[in-house]
């Protein structure tokens, strides 16, 4: 491996792990020493990123695994950074993160994403000249229109505001459930507030993509004109009074945005402990 770009793969996993850096790991998951870690895994994970960067003798055997797939990633850095058109791609972000100050971490950060993954700063025009598929071959087993399922979930929570032309039946539940305390609460990365607008709800979002994909199948010959995709969509709240408002909310969109190419299921709690009981895998309740 060239010794140039040998030194920039270790030292990026440096900074993005923030083992041996002055700088906090700029991969946003700080990697603790070993011995401050109680389960395996994590302890195997931190001996293998410590005995890395640090160039040092693991500690746990199991960390020879990691070592097996590492060789096989060093690999393919070594191979696509050797090529000459790619070194001046590679050399121009190291010296960009060497040469910035330390109050420009994100820059810093911006710059390994890229030489870690170099597609994402390609210009739109560049993308499809250099990304294509290659030995295509046709599926002598395609899957059957109704084998085709698509699982979706969707997280929500707490509303910021009540649109005035949301339906009286919505706002009457948000009113009855608004007070309610809840035993617990469950700590999503991004929900959705409930009763955003359709340009900042994710679910929806997909719904329109989704429909139009699948109508561009229809195009094709993919799938019959006549056929619906089957959506499940799971529904996650981060407050379980929401959890039938949620629904509420989903099934008036719904019928708003009318999807033509996809079958939708909303699978609230309320909704799945009510096919349980249906379905005999619950008691019904007298």
């Amino acid at each position: 491996m060239n010794q140039e770009v040998e030194k920039i793969f270790l030292e990026t996993i440096n900074l993005i792990t923030g083992i041996n850096s002055p700088f906090p790991p700029l991969g946003g998951i700080k990697i603790l020493p070993p011995e401050k870690l109680e389960h395996k895994t994590q302890k195997i994970i931190a001996d293998f990123f410590t005995s890395l960067v640090k160039r040092q003798k693991p500690v746990h055997k199991d960390t020879e695994f990691l070592f097996e797939r590492y060789k096989t990633i060093k690999e393919i850095f070594n191979d696509y950074y050797q090529q000459s058109q790619n070194q001046n791609f590679l050399f121009t972000r190291w010296k960009l993160i060497q040469e910035s100050s330390a109050d420009q971490l994100e820059a810093k950060a911006q710059a390994i994403t890229e030489i870690w993954a170099p597609e994402i700063a390609l210009a739109p025009e560049e993308i499809f000249p250099r990304w294509c598929l290659k030995e295509v071959k046709e599926n002598p087993q395609p899957y059957l229109p109704s084998e085709i399922i698509i699982p979706l979930n969707a997280m929500y929570g707490l509303p910021q505001e009540v649109p005035a032309d949301l339906p009286e039946s919505l706002k009457n539940e948000w009113k009855r459930v608004e007070k309610l305390e809840d035993e617990v609460y469950y700590d999503y990365d991004h929900p959705v507030h409930l009763f955003a607008p359709d340009d900042q709800h994710e679910l929806i979002n997909c719904l329109r993509n989704l429909d139009q994909d699948v109508a561009f199948e229809k195009q094709q010959g993919v799938l019959p004109s006549q056929h619906k995709v089957i959506v499940p969509v799971s529904v996650s709240v981060t407050h379980p009074r929401l959890d039938r408002l949620a629904g509420q909310w989903l099934t008036y969109l719904l019928r708003k945005n009318s999807y033509q190419h996809l079958k939708i299921f909303i699978l609230t709690q309320e909704n799945v402990t009510k096919l349980k009981e249906a379905i005999g895998l619950l008691p019904s309740v007298p």
